[in-house]
This record gives structure tokens, C-alpha cells and sequence, in this order.
């Protein structure tokens, strides 16, 4: 029987929305993007940008791949068997 990530202590969970969201704030973070610099490349507009990142509004995976993928990253899923 194959043991799932769940099963090891210190794993965390996450959805594929709040995962993209942490890459996408890693990458803001690494290369020192700012959310209005973000919202001119992307552009949108700077609350529309902080609803993608702040973690607390209902946004769409498709939103955040898209921000992801106008700083040239990309978002790499995968589905373990339990």
C-alpha cells in the first residue's frame, strides 16, 4: 500500500489555488516585483492584483495562472494516488 503525502507529519496540503498563490508571491518576492509593477505587466488594476495575492478573496486558478505566467512562471501540478 502506497502512503500519501497526508500521511507524513509535517506535510501541508494545499489547494491548487493557495499553492499558486504562494509561487506567485515567491516570484513577486524573488525578482522584487511589487503589486503595481504587477498590475501594469498583468494589466489590471492594483486591487484586482492584491485579491490575487492576499490570500482572503474567492479567485479563480485560471487568474492566477495567468499572473504567474506574465512574470514567465508557470505552475507545475501533480495528483498522488492515496
Amino acid at each position: 500500500m502506497t502512503e500519501s503525502a497526508v500521511d507524513y507529519p509535517g506535510n501541508i496540503v494545499l489547494t491548487p489555488v493557495t499553492a499558486c498563490r504562494a509561487a506567485l508571491a515567491n516570484l513577486m518576492r524573488e525578482r522584487k516585483i511589487t503589486n503595481v509593477a504587477l498590475a501594469a505587466r498583468f494589466g489590471k488594476t492594483e486591487g484586482a492584483i492584491w485579491r490575487l495575492t492576499d490570500g482572503s478573496a474567492n479567485v479563480t486558478f485560471g487568474a492566477v495562472i495567468d499572473a504567474l505566467k506574465s512574470l514567465g512562471g508557470r505552475a507545475v501540478l501533480s495528483d498522488e494516488a492515496a
